[in-house]
């Protein structure tokens, strides 16, 4: 199940991709959807109602996918330093 913040994240990247891209009958329009499916988007709060969308969103904002869908995409953790070389020390 989803957390209350992925909603939250996912609902905001919504309400920006909107602002981008000028209005909801052109975010629709990008996304390949109507203007009345966005709205009914906005007004459930769940952000984008299918995975489907990401990349066609992403491309037309520059939002990231882990966004649009935290439930779906996710940030993939830093690698890890490396470790020191080990030092071989001499016998004398």
């Amino acid at each position: 199940m989803e957390s209350d913040s992925s909603l939250t994240v996912a609902h905001e990247a919504l309400l920006e991709g909107v602002r981008i891209a000028g209005s909801q009958g052109a975010f629709a329009r990008l996304i390949g959807v109507s203007q009345q499916a966005v709205s009914l988007m906005i007004a459930k709060k769940k952000g984008l109602s299918s995975a489907d969308y990401v990349p066609l969103a992403v491309q037309g904002t520059g939002i990231p996918a882990e966004r649009w869908r935290p439930d779906i995409f996710v940030i993939a953790p830093a690698p890890a330093p490396a470790a020191p070389p080990l030092i071989e020390r001499g016998l004398s």
